[in-house]
């Protein structure tokens, strides 16, 4: 299910998928996204350019995919902190795994990238912890680059407790820490 961005999006129907964003990068996508725009995946990421922790964003519509860092927002001009790139520029979309890191990679066709000042890759960092749902993410800017409509899961595994966010020994298992044992 897909919801456009003039409505409400109910964030526990897709919560792996269209996580609640810090309130400037809302006020971002109201001003940047059309009505009939609709957004398919709104995922924070836990690492900045600098490969330093700290928090960025990627969203993904049907027209565009927008990398923000929120604490550039605004800096020295409006477009500070903000890479946006026409989901009919995307050429690729894949991960690439680092030394205890993943990297989301967005290359550009080569017609987007001739005569213009964009640098043919666009990259977001984020650990481990978050490889599946942005694995996710880059199917789906791949299926929305070709025209086809992105297929997301419904849910992805537990790898983390959501209680006290410790690793679970087993995916979508119990957490030892937080069961409740008998007295």
């Amino acid at each position: 299910m897909v919801e456009p961005m003039n409505t409400p999006i109910s964030i526990s129907e897709r919560s792996d998928f269209l996580e609640s964003a810090p309130l400037v990068v809302e006020e971002l996508l109201r001003a940047r996204f059309t009505g009939d725009e609709t957004q398919h995946v709104r995922i924070a990421a836990d690492m900045m350019e600098t490969r330093r922790y700290g928090e960025r964003w990627l969203i993904v519509s049907d027209k565009r995919v927008l990398i923000v860092n929120p604490v550039q927002l605004g800096q020295a001009s409006a477009d500070d902190g903000v890479v946006e790139i026409p989901i009919d520029q995307v050429g690729e979309a894949r991960t690439a795994e680092l030394v205890g890191a993943v990297r989301l990679e967005i290359g550009l066709k080569p017609s987007a990238v001739v005569g213009s000042s964009a640098r043919g890759v666009e990259t977001i960092e984020y650990s481990m912890s978050h490889a599946a749902k942005f694995s996710e993410a880059a199917a789906a800017i791949k299926d929305l680059a070709k025209g086809e409509s992105p297929t997301l899961p419904t849910q992805l595994e537990r790898t983390r407790c959501d209680v006290c966010d410790r690793l679970l020994p087993e995916r979508d298992g119990f957490c030892p820490f937080c069961i409740s044992k008998w007295d």
